[in-house]
């Protein structure tokens, strides 16, 4: 089995001043335990799911062939490449120089990535196409895999049953990824609920002032009946 690791928060006490450091060691010492890949994502600001959109946030391709001279033989990749972020044959060049820095250590993971977060591409003066355009630019990006992915090899929710305490989701009603928790909580034991916060998207109720406290407050009764 091989196990890659992903670095998502760069924040250091000492500040910008100490993240080369740390962002070096972390590097090797994964390399040492035996991870065999690492991936930096393809962000602008940093995300709500890991911190503010004020903490630091390294671009990805210079992060990678810092990391590319910081290692030896662990493998290299945004996860993933934001193709509307970039001209197509932009991407290939970086990655094809990464793998040339690195001695063939560079993977290349593209798609729409980034893309979903309107806010970055305009931070930065960034085209941000409507999304039929995002697909179609990763569609058309060289190197992208033509062919249909292969299957999973597991299902996600084979054991949702065994969980406990009891789940309670909180999903977004304009969320891409709602089906997913009608799909678990139906599977799920009970007590169980699945509460869906009218508007939000499902990385809304990271940082959103308008959504996170009713799932917070959600989260708070539920647990205080059945945890």
């Amino acid at each position: 089995m091989n196990l890659g690791m992903a670095i998502a928060d760069f924040t250091q006490p000492q500040g910008p001043a100490g993240i080369a450091h740390h962002v070096g060691r972390f590097a090797r010492a994964a390399e040492e335990y035996g991870f065999t890949r690492i991936a930096v994502m393809d962000h602008l600001f940093q995300i709500g799911i890991v911190g503010t959109s004020e903490q630091e946030m390294l671009e990805v391709y210079t992060t990678l062939r810092y990391l590319a001279a910081s290692t030896e033989r662990v493998e290299l990749l945004a996860l993933v490449t934001s193709a509307g972020y970039r001209e197509p044959g932009l991407p290939a060049k970086m990655v094809t120089t990464l793998d040339v820095l690195s001695e063939s250590r560079a993977a290349l993971g593209i798609g729409v990535g980034a893309g979903f977060d309107v806010a970055e591409a305009r931070g930065l003066g960034l085209p941000f196409p409507p999304v039929a355009e995002r697909f179609e630019r990763t569609l058309n990006s060289p190197g992208t895999v033509r062919r249909p992915h292969p299957p999973m090899a597991f299902d996600a929710f084979t054991h949702v049953e065994s969980i406990s305490s009891r789940p309670l989701l909180n999903a977004g009603s304009r969320a891409d990824t709602l089906y997913f928790s009608r799909e678990a909580i139906e599977k799920a034991n009970e007590p169980k609920e699945l509460f869906v916060i009218d508007g939000a998207t499902h990385i809304d109720m990271y940082d959103r002032p308008q959504f996170v406290p009713q799932a917070i407050t959600e989260l708070t009764d539920f647990y205080a009946k059945y945890l």
